[in-house]
């Protein structure tokens, strides 16, 4: 990521965040496309997904980028996603299931996200 301008409270110049692969199924991995990009103004976080059905948090955004620790947690959100998709499929999937993500947005302003899934 790279920020042109800075205000005092804010950062410039350039940022690497590697994205980690979060074993939510046999395919997971972190080199799948991104199939979302959402920015939540309230909490100042960005959630990056992947078609694996990974979805990956970037905390302090606009102040101080990186991965998120706290409560809104990467893999927690993941395993969330995961557990609609064998909901979903009546219980009758395996880790061998990839949980596929063709896109995702947000809903509302309340942090709702919703997504499309094969």
């Amino acid at each position: 990521m790279f920020s042109f301008l800075s205000d005092p409270a804010g950062w410039s110049g350039s940022r690497v965040l590697f994205l980690r692969n979060q074993k939510i199924h046999k395919s997971s991995s972190a080199f799948h496309p991104v199939v979302g990009l959402n920015y939540i103004l309230h909490q100042d976080i960005l959630i990056v997904t992947l078609t694996d059905g990974s979805f990956h948090v970037v905390q302090n955004i606009s102040s101080d980028p990186s991965w998120s620790g706290g409560h809104v947690n990467s893999y927690q959100i993941s395993k969330t996603v995961r557990s609609a998709f064998v909901e979903s499929q009546n219980f009758d999937v395996d880790l061998a299931d990839m949980n596929k993500i063709t896109g995702v947005c947000l809903f509302d302003d309340r942090s709702t996200v919703i997504w499309a899934q094969e």
